[in-house]
């Protein structure tokens, strides 16, 4: 039994390690429904519970992290002013954590929510500047019954610079094609 058990954890683990270097040697990436073109020298790593998807991806000094949440209509979030409300709570809780935690990291500015797309789908958006250079945008924005969360990390002095050339080929060809409900009934 606990070869069998053991059989099995090395299996996972060796899954996992491939998916790690298939996706830093390839161009492009999909896991659940989401697609990413332009990851080469990237390392991607995927987790999925019942509600949610998290995709990590980083490439020193830069991080990219893609949450995907299942809303119902019921939920009522809506484009326009939800995702605002949303993104306000967000940034508090993100500023809050910064705050109470011991490192040395300081917000300096938040700016105000704008309007902005990844790849065609709009998006709302809030950059944040701590000390040391160190840069984030959150954007958020909803696809077919989804809430995605796409915050982008870097060092850099300029939001959009770091924005277009980091992030930008990877965010100009986000997709996200959702699977049908008879594929998830096997």
């Amino acid at each position: 039994m606990k070869r069998f058990l053991f059989s099995i954890l090395l299996c996972g683990l060796l899954t996992c390690i491939t998916v790690d270097a298939n996706a830093q040697k390839s161009k492009s990436f999909f896991y659940d429904g989401i697609e990413l073109h332009n990851v080469k020298g990237w390392n991607i790593m995927p987790a999925k519970d019942a509600t949610t998807t998290v995709i990590t991806g980083y490439r020193l000094p830069l991080q990219l992290n893609i949450t995907k949440v299942a809303v119902s209509p019921e939920q009522g979030v809506s484009p326009s002013r939800s995702l605002e409300i949303y993104l306000e709570k967000f940034v508090d809780q993100t500023v809050e954590n910064i705050m109470s935690g011991s490192s040395k990291i300081t917000v300096k500015e938040v700016s105000p929510i704008m309007d902005g797309y990844v790849n065609t789908t709009p998006a709302k958006y809030v950059d944040i500047t701590y000390n040391k250079n160190v840069a984030q945008r959150i954007y958020a924005m909803l696809l077919h019954n989804s809430l995605f969360t796409v915050v982008c990390t870097g060092v850099g002095k300029s939001h959009d610079k770091m924005i277009d050339g980091s992030f930008g080929k990877i965010l100009s060809s986000f997709t996200y094609i959702p699977e049908s409900s008879s594929h998830r009934l096997f």
